[in-house]
């Protein structure tokens, strides 16, 4: 329906019995009102339970319903009458008659007879369920923004071109710039170089692709010139319709992470470099016997190569089994203990060797004091 109702009525009477007949199997609750605040018309909807439509046929509209004399709604209707416009309210908190409290359109649309208001038509919809779900989606999105700000969680929206539409404060800490100034623009003007076409491509999956998510980790450039390493996990953004529109989801700032994972792995190379420089063979196992590590005396002293001895059973080494099974419970319970062990090699050869056992978390390492 339009807001000014264009109609071929020559009276008002034809009018309201065609808008009877058609609202009448509405939803809505529709009522007409003539200019002395008369009910002309009224469908079944807006009747109270248990009422019949003759009880307010030509009744006075405030007679009939009071508690519309609150609401301000005699004011609107004064409204259309002198200004021929309509009134629109979106989602008005009000009690029916019926007691039933909760959220409604509610609009008053004039009724022109050659050109004059001669009626105003009430229409009330009743959209609680619509704005509970809405209200409810509001408050979830409210409370996960809550939980993304506590964890410093840089949280954004672009369109599908890779523009920002929404990107929270936390964006400040880690980029250095505030959301206004990075809002509509592009998600690759901060990213380094060299990682441009990884983003681009992941980016592409989500929105052209009907890719369901995308994780990526790459290089940023902050407003001051540092580098940073984020890790980002995101998604479509979907309309009405069901279409791609863009995509959205949270960064984290894993710069200290990956300079904790440098560190970690230039130490790993330092502890193989110097793991195989020395001269006793050194065997690591786990606490059921299995080799994880030799290094290259051991391998020298056994005379086998490491794939070999890797993964194959410390036991498979040792001559006299109820010596090193005593020295075995010995350092499982005192984490540090010294034995003499006859150890095989591959030529068959046996050699005695005093051997030194020290537990480390769950992994213990034997060292052999024989020089090779």
């Amino acid at each position: 329906m339009s807001n000014t109702p264009l109609t071929p009525f020559k009276t008002v009477e034809e009018a309201v019995r065609f808008y009877e007949a058609v609202f009448d199997g509405l939803s809505e609750s529709f009522l007409v009102v003539d200019k002395d605040w008369t009910i002309i018309c009224i469908n079944q909807s807006a009747i109270p339970t248990g009422a019949n439509r003759g009880e307010y046929l030509n009744q006075n509209l405030l007679d009939k319903f009071p508690h519309l004399r609150n609401e301000g709604v005699m004011e609107r209707i004064e409204r259309v009458f002198a200004s021929g416009e309509a009134n629109i309210e979106l989602y008005v908190r009000r009690t029916t008659a019926d007691g039933f409290t909760g959220y409604f359109h509610r609009k008053l649309l004039p009724l022109k007879i050659h050109g004059l208001v001669e009626a105003v038509i009430f229409i009330v919809d009743n959209v609680h369920e619509e704005r509970l779900a809405q209200l409810h989606a509001k408050d979830a999105e409210f409370r996960y923004q809550q939980i993304v700000e506590t964890m410093n969680l840089v949280s954004f929206r672009c369109d599908a071109s890779g523009k920002f539409t929404y990107i929270n404060n936390a964006v400040l800490a880690v980029f250095g710039f505030s959301p206004p100034e990075m809002l509509g623009t592009p998600f690759s003007q901060y990213v380094f170089p060299d990682d441009i076409g990884t983003m681009w491509r992941v980016f592409w999956q989500i929105v052209n692709q009907d890719k369901p998510f995308g994780k990526m980790e790459n290089r940023i450039i902050a407003r001051d010139g540092a580098i940073k390493y984020m890790r980002w996990n995101f998604h479509p953004v979907f309309d009405r319709a069901g279409k791609i529109v863009g995509s959205q989801g949270v960064g984290e700032d894993v710069t200290d992470q990956q300079a904790y994972i440098s560190e970690v792995l230039a130490s790993r190379e330092k502890y193989r470099g110097l793991f195989n420089t020395v001269p006793s063979p050194l065997i690591i196992i786990k606490t059921d016997g299995e080799i994880v590590n030799v290094n290259r005396a051991a391998c020298k002293f056994l005379r086998y190569p490491q794939q070999e001895l890797l993964k194959r059973s410390v036991r498979d080494f040792v001559s006299e089994a109820h010596i090193f099974e005593d020295l075995w419970q010995r350092l499982h319970e005192k984490g540090r203990v010294q034995e003499t062990l006859t150890f095989m090699r591959a030529d068959q050869s046996r050699v005695r060797v005093p051997t030194h056992g020290t537990r480390f978390g769950r992994y213990l390492a034997l060292i052999l004091q024989h020089e090779v």
